[in-house]
């Protein structure tokens, strides 16, 4: 078939259908190949995009990746915000393709608490996750301190890297308000590599490209899937339709189960899309759920001034939430201010001007949400979409506050610091972390799936990316949705 590359094996059965080839869906397809469960994974692209990486002693000195699939998407309407944005990717890879890398793991503190409000509320936990979050950084080879922090467990770490001691002063001040400074877990893999990606990891080239030898594993590309085909005799998902993008000839392939893994936006898009009889609504939405409950990180950058010169980072700097605020607070990042200083990282210089990014969280709301704009459909042939978001001005104001209390952790060190902006202007989408519109909780009421990622009403259908996040902490979330991924295959290989 045109746009096909198959592995070498067949099954007697119905495989399992993976539809998505980011971090998530790789993640699903590498568990079920392990234990020689069949599994077809259905990606929209060709193949990943072009790139190149070059790094010496674990620094980059050349790196490129071709950003013209990469798209700040404006096939869709913003109902609420008009500045909102949607960036995707229809290529192998998906999103991982142009990824800073950051793999933070949840504490567990970020899952909640059996007082948070009831919407609020995970039906899993950290200790849920634990060994999951082993397997994802066992794939994608993590750099990071080896040490636990109140609200920052520790990786199972490829290469450690320590704070360097001149940081030391801001660390200790910080830990007076509550935070700690530990250098920001990254998916770095070898300090010596010449890859053919611009990023150090890529779900494509790391994992589906080491799966395709397997006779277990099948991947047909170009395959833009459309819909989920409901059987309500057999009360079950019986098939996929997907259209080449190759040829325009669209498709049906039939599964035993289908896992969802397009990313936030697109995987609620599919199941609003896939409308029957028993679902008007979009499948397995009994009770006016899916689309709602979106959220996404609060994202601000600015310059800091220093008084006093710091070794420029070579590896990110993170400062974490304070044990003293609950789950909806912020989380700091520091690195270079110019591109042109990293070269100084090389040798250890010092500098005085940093950059900061700083990722914030809100209360995920019904009123956030994506639904379809009905009889408008864009150059897929898929419909259109309103995307309803927004910050209010609270979240605006929290986020100028994580500005003062950044300059009072160096000024509590002695240092005098100064950020070089004034004001602050926030993207909704910006950070690329949507999560929400498919969300896990106990409770169709007020969830979509389970805490094993199946569909409360569709028994056979599972979503293992951001979408199924109940809240969003302030945390880089790919590692998390991995380890949830990882989880989720477990019980469906045991089912």
């Amino acid at each position: 078939m045109t746009g096909t590359n198959s592995g070498a094996g067949s099954s007697a059965e119905d495989p399992v259908i993976i539809v998505g080839s980011g971090p998530c869906g790789a993640m699903a397809a590498r568990e079920l190949v392990r234990r020689s469960v069949y599994v077809t994974l259905l990606e929209s692209g060709a193949g990943a995009p072009r790139g190149g990486l070059v790094r010496i002693g674990g620094h980059p000195v050349f790196r490129y990746v071709d950003d013209g699939p990469l798209r700040w998407d404006s096939g869709f309407a913003a109902t609420n915000d008009p500045t909102t944005a949607w960036y995707r990717t229809l290529a192998g890879g998906g999103l991982s393709n142009y990824w800073t890398g950051a793999v933070p793991r949840f504490s567990p503190a970020d899952f909640g608490s059996p007082t948070a409000d009831e919407a609020h509320r995970w039906p899993l936990g950290y200790d849920d996750l634990a060994v999951y979050y082993e397997r994802a950084e066992d794939a994608i080879s993590v750099t990071a301190s080896a040490e636990s922090v109140p609200n920052l467990p520790a990786n199972t770490v490829s290469k450690r890297v320590d704070l360097d001691e001149q940081w030391q002063p801001i660390a200790e001040s910080a830990a007076t308000y509550g935070h700690d400074v530990v250098p920001m877990p990254l998916a770095k893999g070898s300090p010596h590599m010449a890859v053919g990606r611009g990023t150090e990891f890529n779900s494509w080239h790391n994992i589906v490209n080491g799966l395709s030898k397997s006779p277990y594993f099948t991947l047909i590309t170009n395959a833009h899937v459309q819909r989920l085909n409901w059987d309500a005799p057999s009360g079950r998902v019986a098939s996929a339709s997907y259209v080449d993008h190759s040829t325009g000839v669209e498709h049906e392939i039939h599964g035993t189960a289908f896992v969802i893994a397009a990313g936030a936006i697109n995987s609620t898009k599919l199941l609003l899309a896939s409308r029957s009889s028993d679902f008007p609504d979009g499948l397995g939405n009994t009770h006016d759920v899916l689309g709602r409950y979106l959220h996404d990180h609060p994202k601000d950058w600015w310059p800091l001034e220093s008084s006093t010169a710091l070794p420029l980072p070579a590896h990110p700097i993170y400062m974490t939430r304070s044990v003293h605020e609950d789950e909806f607070a912020a989380s700091w990042t520091v690195g270079l201010a110019l591109s042109r200083d990293r070269p100084k990282t090389y040798v250890g210089r010092a500098g005085t001007r940093f950059g900061v990014q700083v990722f914030g969280t809100m209360e995920p709301t019904p009123e956030h949400r994506v639904s379809l704009r009905d009889g408008q459909t864009d150059e897929n042939g898929d419909p259109v979409l309103n995307i309803h978001f927004g910050y209010d001005q609270s979240t605006i104001d929290d986020m100028l506050a994580t500005r003062q209390r950044f300059i009072d952790v160096f000024a509590t060190a002695g240092v005098s610091a100064r950020v070089e902006t004034t004001g602050v202007s926030l993207t909704p989408g910006e950070s690329v972390h949507y999560g929400g519109s498919i969300r896990m909780h106990e409770s169709p009421e007020f969830g979509m799936v389970d805490k094993d990622c199946r569909l409360h009403a569709v028994q056979n259908v599972q979503v293992v990316d951001t979408s199924v996040f109940t809240t969003g902490p302030e945390k880089n979330p790919t590692l998390t949705a991995m380890a949830i991924a990882a989880r989720a295959m477990e019980t469906l290989r045991r089912s």
